[in-house]
Parts: structure tokens; C-alpha cells; sequence
């Protein structure tokens, strides 16, 4: 019976001791790092053509004896700067002769101009036409991003009871 009584004291003695246990609680604190990436922004210095459009353009004949012909580009700028256009115009008879003329024309913007290019040529010729606009440059920046990797120290506060701490050791 005595060996009984020792048994019940012991076992209530760590019920107690258990029940402290638990019932204290301890602030425990932790830190992280955290890995993480974040867009950022960067500027970027670019050319780009000034936006123009061709109105209009036709291709004729002049002239009785001498033969002239005519290419009418109508170009207007609509882009927010001045410059100047320059319209490379290509005369090419049946044979595959080919004749140029070049022209250049200020516009600023919303200006509408006509531009003529001419090349003599034969009466007989048969001449198909073809230009190109060559638009003058802007310089514009330009915001582009990038992804960059960060990393952060997280800290972490809780509370728990000393069980749980010697089992789990934090949160």
C-alpha cells in the first residue's frame, strides 16, 4: 500500500509540474529571410521615325516632244516634332533602266505638303514608278523594368507554452 501512495504523490507531482508547464506560456521570437524579386523601373534612351502618312500619290506624263515624268507624293507629319523628309523616287522603264530623283521637305507638325518628283524620258517608254519615304529621327526615352532579387529579414513574434517550445522549438 505504501509502494501504492509513493506511486499516486509521484504521479501527482508531475501532473502539476505538467500542468505549469503548460499553462506558462514564453515569448519566442524568430527570424526569416525572405527571397523575393521586385520590378523596377529604368529609362531607356530610343530613335524612332517621326509617324508621317502619305495623303496621296499618282504618277503622269508631261510634255509632247519631251517626255517628262511626274511623281506627286502628298506627305503629311503627324507626329508631335519638326523635321525633314526626304522622298527617293524610282523611274523604271521596260528595259529595267532605272532613273532616281530625291527630294527633301520640312514639315512641322500637322503640316501637309506635295512633293514632285521628275525624270526626262522616251515618248515609247513604258516606266512603272515606285518611292520610298525616308522619315527623319527622334530621340525618346523610353521606361522599361526589370526584375531585380531582393531579399528581407522577416521577423516573427508569438507565444507558446514551454511543451510546446521543447517539442516544436518555434512557431
Amino acid at each position: 500500500m505504501k509502494w501504492l501512495l509513493t506511486v499516486l504523490l509521484v504521479l501527482a507531482i508531475v501532473g502539476i509540474a505538467l500542468a505549469i508547464l503548460v499553462g506558462v506560456q514564453v515569448d519566442v521570437s524568430s527570424q526569416i529571410v525572405e527571397s523575393y524579386t521586385e520590378r523596377e523601373p529604368y529609362s531607356v534612351e530610343v530613335t524612332t521615325p517621326l509617324k508621317y502618312r502619305v495623303v496621296s500619290s499618282r504618277s503622269y506624263r508631261t510634255g509632247l516632244f519631251d517626255v517628262v515624268d511626274n511623281q506627286e507624293i502628298v506627305i503629311r507629319n503627324d507626329d508631335t516634332a519638326s523635321g525633314a523628309f526626304q522622298v527617293q523616287c524610282r523611274f523604271t522603264d521596260q528595259r529595267g533602266g532605272v532613273r532616281h530623283d530625291t527630294k527633301s521637305v520640312a514639315l512641322v507638325p500637322g503640316e501637309t505638303k506635295t512633293i514632285i518628283c521628275i525624270v526626262d524620258t522616251y515618248r515609247a517608254d513604258r516606266i512603272s514608278y515606285a518611292y520610298d519615304v525616308i522619315a527623319p529621327m527622334k530621340a525618346a526615352s523610353v521606361i522599361r523594368y526589370r526584375e531585380v532579387p531582393r531579399t528581407r529579414v522577416v521577423k516573427h513574434d508569438c507565444s507558446m507554452s514551454l511543451i510546446k517550445k521543447a517539442f516544436y522549438g518555434s512557431c
